[in-house]
């Protein structure tokens, strides 16, 4: 299944809902495996690393 999540949350704030999102997008991405996860994100940045899973997409827009 394709699931997808927007990630802003996970990719800007550094506590709080910035936390929770990281630790539920790992967990999901870990224990679930056979899904694809996609975060749409404003901007990508270092907060989460999506390439240290094989199921996790990082989505950017391409312009406004």
């Amino acid at each position: 299944m394709n699931i997808g999540f927007d990630a802003k949350r996970a990719y800007q704030n550094t506590t709080g809902l910035g936390h929770y999102s990281r630790t539920l997008v790992a967990s999901l991405a870990q224990y679930f495996p056979q899904h694809q996860y996609y975060l749409f994100a404003p901007k990508i940045t270092s907060l989460f690393a999506a390439e240290n899973f094989s199921n996790v997409h990082a989505v950017e827009p391409s312009s406004f």
